[in-house]
């Protein structure tokens, strides 16, 4: 299995040029806020997913006052070894071995990550694209093919939206688009189904470690075409009711000049004893959630991907965890084969063996 033997950082962040190096097992950063620790994390995790879980702007990456970005990523396994490189600036650059990827998917998967970070509460409080973005993030390393219909699906909304805001509306060249969203659309709501039931069965077991006895963690996946993850719809079933709601819907569609059903709408909720806890939750609640919700994800991935390098990164969410909570997570991360982990206190990690810990102060990194 692949672990990342080293990476370096090119104007990322705060970081000018920085080169570390890790060992499988937990690597631990430690060092007050604000001097880069998360903004490693963030880097590794780029390299996985092509996606930030910080932000959703590139250019917010960029180094101040610099208009690109370099990563690189030394990667091992029995096989050898694998380099990745990604650069950002006026055009994407993607490069495994030296070798230029034209196609983020062909990219992503040399390694897989999940990010756990204090950002993760927007997964209650934030919109719904913050929801969405998780569900997008989660099954494109659980299903390749996702990505795809995802890039399919978006490019089609694009155009169709286009077209239904002219002034002479093209019925033909909007029922074009309309059959590539309901292709793609239904292969995308088909796995976030599947991938949502699977998300709620393993929610179970870490809401138990998170919560009381007696509380009930719940999830739901709600969209506008079929009625949920409960109902164990078929493709063909979902393709019939999303051919029908875009045709009832073309009218106000037109009125609106947007496209108001599919995938783009669609939202997660969490429930505590039945009440949601974006209404009724307490932050300490609304935090405990979302790690259980993350946990359970992170869980999934492990069992999709057993044979492939996992990589958890973990970025100072300690907070709201007492010692019990604290060691059952650090038990349940170190079953990935490396963890990267930030916090402001080695203490916090309580007993639990590090690999390699590194002590980091404006912008450098020092092995302890």
């Amino acid at each position: 299995m692949k672990t990342i033997n080293s990476i370096t950082l090119r104007n990322f962040r705060n970081y000018d040029n920085l080169s570390i190096n890790f060992e499988p097992g937990i690597n631990a950063l430690v060092g007050e806020n604000g001097h880069g620790k998360s903004n490693i994390l963030e880097a590794i995790h780029f390299l996985s997913v092509l996606r930030s879980y910080r932000c959703n702007q590139i250019k917010n990456l960029f180094r101040w006052n610099h208009n690109y970005f370099h990563l690189i990523g030394d990667l091992k396994d029995k096989y050898g070894r694998l380099m990745l490189e990604v650069n950002y600036g006026a055009k994407r650059r993607l490069a495994i071995n030296g070798a230029t990827v034209p196609v983020a998917s062909e990219f992503m998967g040399q390694f897989y990550c999940t990010a756990f970070s204090p950002e993760d509460i927007r997964l209650i409080h934030g919109p719904a694209s913050e929801r969405r973005r998780f569900l997008d993030m989660a099954l494109a390393q659980n299903n390749p093919a996702y990505m795809r219909f995802l890039q399919d699906y978006n490019r089609a909304l694009k155009s169709r939206n286009v077209l239904l805001r002219m002034d002479a509306i093209d019925n033909n060249s909007i029922d074009a688009f309309s059959r590539i969203l309901v292709d793609a659309g239904t292969e995308i709501i088909h796995a976030r189904n599947d991938f949502c039931r699977q998300l709620e069965s393993s929610l179970t077991d870490y809401s138990g470690d998170m919560f009381r006895t007696e509380d009930r963690l719940t999830f739901g996946y709600h969209n506008t075409i079929s009625n949920g993850p409960q109902e164990k719809i078929s493709i063909g079933e979902i393709k019939l009711q999303y051919n029908k709601v875009l045709l009832e819907n073309l009218g106000k569609d037109i009125q609106y000049g947007m496209t108001l059903s599919g995938p783009h709408r669609d939202d997660i909720s969490m429930l505590l004893n039945r009440k949601k806890l974006q209404e009724y939750g307490s932050e300490g609640q609304c935090r405990l959630a979302v790690m259980a919700l993350k946990l359970a994800s992170g869980d999934l991935l492990l069992k999709k991907r057993a044979n492939d390098a996992v990589i958890f990164v973990v970025d100072d969410v300690f907070g709201e965890l007492d010692d019990s909570r604290k060691l059952c997570f650090l038990n349940t991360i170190k079953r990935a084969r490396q963890v990267f982990l930030a916090c402001t206190d080695k203490n916090t990690l309580l007993d639990i063996d590090l690999a390699c810990n590194y002590v980091i102060r404006d912008g450098t990194a020092t092995k302890a």
